[in-house]
């Protein structure tokens, strides 16, 4: 018996760090865009953790249609770079060419920033509602 619960506690102990190690990747990922975002263009994007939302929203909407996890992310990442790049091109930059100096581009774009934050927030509650949702991940298997 002794035996059994050392080896659940040892797999459940590296399902935990697996687990960990997988969320920290994440929220680097996440850190960084917001760090290149900043450094390169100016910008302090307030909504970016809104478009990781959606992206996860559409995620979960398509594999509730019966598209598998894996194949939902790789169609909307490219959905929601595209979206990112279309605000960036028709608002920002145009913003960017009308502002002054850049100091008063930065303000500005953080303000647009927390626009399109309570924007895409609220259509997002509206769309998809404000429940936690999940979904099982490889409960089918991957076959390549």
């Amino acid at each position: 018996m002794t035996m059994l619960l050392n080896t659940l506690f040892t797999l459940n102990t590296l399902v935990t760090l697996v687990i960990g190690l997988i969320m920290g990747g994440i929220y680097a990922l996440i850190a960084m865009g917001l760090s290149l975002q900043y450094g390169v263009a100016r910008i302090l994007n307030i909504s970016h953790g809104e478009f990781i939302m959606v992206g996860a929203c559409l995620t979960w909407s398509l594999s509730t249609v019966g598209i598998h996890p894996v194949l939902a992310v790789v169609i909307c990442c490219p959905l929601t770079l595209i979206v990112g790049f279309l605000l960036h091109r028709f608002l920002y930059e145009r913003m960017k060419h009308i502002a002054p100096t850049a100091a008063i581009f930065e303000g500005n774009a953080m303000l647009l920033a927390f626009g399109i934050m309570f924007i895409v927030q609220n259509s997002a509650a509206r769309l998809w509602g404000s429940e936690a949702m999940a979904y099982i991940f490889m409960a089918r298997p991957v076959i390549i």
